[in-house]
């Protein structure tokens, strides 16, 4: 009998020690499957080796390898398997945020098998257990469903339980739970009043405003800033003079979020004390000054008979924010008001009212913008070429020409006027001004005034005046110098003629633009590949062909986007292709010259 007990244990002992070591020998296999496999290999690497895929992954989550930990938790994610949520439960406490992300997005997957264990967690919240993620999941998975849940939740004892379910249930905007939610921005524990009131924002119910205005007098700044930052969404100008009175808060996050809660309240009755702080030039405006312009820009929409009187105020800042809310304005008095501020004695006022009436493209300004042009201000007379450019009258094109046939050999000794004569030449090509092609050739040809030659050039080609393409083609044919002249190069003014010949379109420059390309210079060469794709003339593809055996890659790949706009054909890199193609259509190609 003796003999028989002791057999019977030693082949327990042996299988259970097999087993044992076979577990063990099995779950190092498995840490060496997740080590060396992306996450969709792991599952089927699993199945070959017939190992129980949840049993084996759930004790994978607790390895001390974070990679391996992610690795496993994303895997029992795709299982969906319910056996795996209570290990995805815990790894949302996990220390590492990566676990934490794959534990949230598999349970996700896993759906609504995994709610039972998460609305336990949820009921009773300890500091650890990612409140905040399990809440998140909740919602996640279902959706409005969960609304009662959490609103029995707010109610709960656990104050961690009563902030994230507050969370929750402005995650889920139900507006259900607007009571109860209010009761929450009274509650005695700071986080849950922080929650409650961000989630009163979300809700965006005016029956919130009174507590969220009580809630920015709270001695706590997280419950002061989540009050000023849903006001901010709720939008209701009751809570003006509580905002206005938060600017004075010693926190810097509650001053922003009044700031921008002003901003997009944006009631005329702020905009008075707005400006004293603009004028008091204090603590708010050295630190805050961006928000404050767009909270006083955004109340002075519906004030404009207040801001007009604004432009006379002594204050440059004042000036500036007043004409600010006028650009912006929809109002219809807005421009009038720009309308009679080219005529203000503020620099700053009829350069901002130039600027503006240009980017509104109003045809009305039109005569007024040409009298701008005589502006004692250059830089004013520079916009006002611009804005004249914006709204694309023709009756801009008379004093823009007259502007350009002012210009005087050695543009250099003029400085000040040379922004001016840049503008004119550049709008006279936007409004495609025939009557400038003479003067603009002048310039062109004139090489004292290069720091306006490659404008000239980029005119002439907008406005497409064959007259143009002789002065054109001479300018190819410059020699850098030794030394830049006025910052800019020959190198600029050949490329500059090389694209107007190009948009010109006409296939006398053929040849004289595929001579460039010994020049060897790469910007140069990019640039005349541009200008015959413009050009389309067939004759150019054996030049351009050559330059598929490139080593350059930039060259190559430009000269194939040029012969596919000549051509109309996608041979790619193939160069015998090209020529083939060449050759069944060598009847093509036009005349160049």
């Amino acid at each position: 009998m003796k003999r028989r007990i002791i057999i019977v244990s030693i082949t327990l002992f042996v299988v259970l020690a097999g087993w044992i070591t076979g577990g063990m020998i099995r779950q190092r296999n498995v840490i060496k499957i997740l080590e060396n496999s992306t996450p969709e290999q792991i599952l089927p690497r699993l199945y070959k080796k017939k190992y129980p895929q949840v049993r084996v992954l759930k004790k994978a989550v607790g390895h001390h390898d974070e990679t391996i930990r992610i690795k496993a938790a994303y895997a029992l994610g795709e299982t969906k398997d319910k056996r795996a949520v209570q290990s995805l439960v815990n790894a949302l406490a996990d220390f590492s945020p990566g676990v934490q992300r794959a534990a949230e997005n598999a349970l996700k997957k896993t759906g609504k098998p995994a709610i039972p264990a998460l609305r336990r967690v949820m009921k009773n919240i300890k500091p650890g257990d990612n409140g905040e993620r399990v809440a998140a999941i909740i919602v996640s998975i279902q959706g409005n469903d969960c609304a009662d849940f959490m609103m029995q939740c707010v109610k709960r004892k656990n104050q961690y339980t009563r902030a994230y379910a507050a969370m929750a249930l402005g995650m889920l905007k139900e507006k259900r739970a607007v009571d109860i939610l209010i009761d929450a921005a009274r509650d005695s524990n700071p986080f849950v009043r922080k929650f409650a009131c961000e989630a009163l924002g979300n809700l965006r119910m005016d029956n919130a405003v009174p507590v969220l205005v009580e809630a920015l007098g709270n001695a706590r700044f997280e419950t002061r800033t989540a009050a000023a930052e849903a006001l901010g969404k709720i939008k209701d100008t009751i809570a003006t003079p509580a905002l206005l009175a938060a600017l004075d808060d010693s926190i810097t996050e509650v001053v922003e979020y009044a700031l921008m809660a002003l901003d997009s309240t944006g009631d005329s009755k702020a905009l008075v004390p707005l400006l004293h702080i603009v004028k008091e030039k204090g603590r708010i405006w050295n630190a805050h000054s961006d928000l404050l312009i767009r909270a006083c820009t955004a109340s002075g929409r519906t004030a404009i008979d207040t801001v007009k009187a604004l432009l006379d105020d002594p204050d440059d800042d004042v000036n500036r924010i007043a004409m600010d809310i006028v650009n912006l304005s929809d109002n219809p008095a807005a421009e009038q008001i720009l309308h009679a501020a080219l005529n203000h004695p503020g620099y700053r006022v009829r350069k901002n009212a130039v600027v503006a009436l240009g980017n509104r493209k109003d045809t009305s300004a039109v005569e007024k913008l040409i009298a701008m042009l005589n502006d004692t201000s250059s830089y004013i007379r520079r916009d006002a070429i611009i804005a004249l450019g914006k709204i694309g009258s023709s009756r801009a094109i008379g004093p823009l020409v007259a502007i350009i046939e002012s210009v005087p050999g050695q543009t250099s000794q003029h400085f000040d006027e040379t922004a001016v004569w840049k503008a004119a030449v550049m709008n006279c090509g936007a409004l495609k001004a025939g009557k400038a092609v003479a003067p603009l050739i002048r310039i062109l040809s004139d090489t004292s005034l290069m720091q306006l030659r490659c404008f000239a050039a980029h005119a002439l080609g907008e406005i497409g005046d064959s007259s143009a393409v002789k002065p054109l083609i001479a300018c190819l044919d410059e020699k850098p110098p030794e030394q830049l002249i006025d910052n800019i190069t020959p190198l600029d003014i050949r490329a500059s003629s090389a694209i107007a010949l190009g948009k010109i379109g006409d296939f006398r420059a053929t040849k004289h633009l595929l001579q460039l390309f010994d020049k060897k210079e790469k910007a140069l060469r990019l640039d005349v590949f541009r200008s015959l794709a413009k050009l389309k003339n067939p004759s150019s593809v054996p030049r351009v062909v050559e330059f598929l055996a490139s080593t350059d890659s930039d060259l190559v790949e430009e000269a194939q986007a040029s012969l596919i706009d000549i051509t109309g054909q996608d041979f790619g890199g193939d160069a015998d292709k090209w020529k083939s193609w060449l050759e069944r259509n060598s009847g093509g190609t036009g005349d160049d010259g």
